[in-house]
Formats: structure tokens, C-alpha cells, sequence
């Protein structure tokens, strides 16, 4: 849950600004309320930061850098 109380739940987002798309990466909601997990397949820590949010994140590489199933990582994340 965010700041402004909003409940993310699961959610997977693209990392790319300008609407080319170009990587998922999968965000969801833990038992404590100021507390989120993140998931990207490359094991990069989160591009970005939410209020008075600690974002825990897995910095294990789960896929190759010339592959493109981030989404797959992404949407496997979210189901578990």
C-alpha cells in the first residue's frame, strides 16, 4: 500500500518513458503497508523511489541480457 493509501496489489509495469516498450518488470503489495516487493528479471535495483516506501527487491538474474521474457519474469512474480 502507498502512501496515499492506495492498494497496488500486483501490478506488472514497463520501465520505458517514451511508449516504445521496453522492459516488464512485476510490483506487489506485502503484509506491511509501507512495504512493496520488485522484481526484475536482470536483478537491477528499482529505477525509482515511493514516499516513505521501502521497496524490497531480488538482485538475482533470472534472465539473459540478449533474451526478452522479462514479461514472463514479470507475470510469474506476481502470481506467486
Amino acid at each position: 500500500m502507498t502512501e496515499e493509501g492506495k492498494d497496488l496489489g500486483k501490478t506488472v509495469i514497463n520501465l520505458d518513458n517514451h511508449g516504445d516498450g521496453t522492459h516488464w518488470v512485476g510490483i506487489k503489495d506485502t503484509k506491511h503497508p509501507k512495504i512493496l516487493e520488485y522484481s526484475d528479471s536482470f536483478g537491477v535495483v528499482p529505477p525509482f523511489k515511493i514516499d516513505n516506501t521501502l521497496i524490497k527487491f531480488n538482485p538475482y538474474v533470472k534472465q539473459a541480457p540478449n533474451s526478452k521474457n522479462c514479461g514472463k519474469f514479470a507475470l510469474n512474480f506476481i502470481r506467486t
